[in-house]
């Protein structure tokens, strides 16, 4: 999923939880004593405080999913599909798709000509406890024995 969902999502339980807190917070006293009948509208402070307390933390939770996603989205290399024909060398072209949005980029690209995603690729090189993934060139820690793409560790 697009961290753009999460992070809409966030937004708007955050406002619906603050509109709920104040709806709720607010209720209807009737108080009747012996000759006096009084009706009001009473402001429970900390109804408001719990509802709209509970919502944003939901909000922040989505929110917090989509900083994440695009963190990881920005350190990962974009994965090569090939797509189309290509009458010129009568295969097929190399393209990538950028995680962020799904479009698709150049391969010579450095930024998102749709979402203005950061494209760079990290190099080839892994570090001495670390293994790239054939399939999506993502680097793994050893311990790691199936990649995020779904590929296996090589033997």
């Amino acid at each position: 999923m697009s961290s753009k969902y999460f992070r809409i999502q966030g937004t708007i339980v955050i406002i619906v939880g603050i509109v709920l807190g104040i709806i709720l917070g607010n209720y209807y006293k009737i108080d009747i004593d012996d000759s006096y009948y009084r009706e009001t509208y009473v402001f429970n402070f900390w109804m408001f405080l719990l509802i709209s307390g509970i919502t944003d933390v939901l909000g922040s939770l989505l929110i917090g999913v989509a900083t994440i996603i695009d963190k990881l989205d920005n350190n990962v290399p974009l994965k090569s599909n090939t797509v189309g024909s290509n009458p010129v060398n009568g295969g097929t072209s190399s393209v990538r798709i950028c995680r962020n949005c799904g479009a698709t980029i150049s391969p010579s690209a450095t930024v998102c000509t749709t979402c203005g995603a950061n494209l760079k690729v990290r190099a080839a090189a892994p570090s001495q406890n670390a293994w790239i993934c054939p399939k999506c060139g993502r680097e793994n820690q050893n311990y790691v024995g199936t990649c995020g793409c779904g590929e296996i560790k090589p033997k």
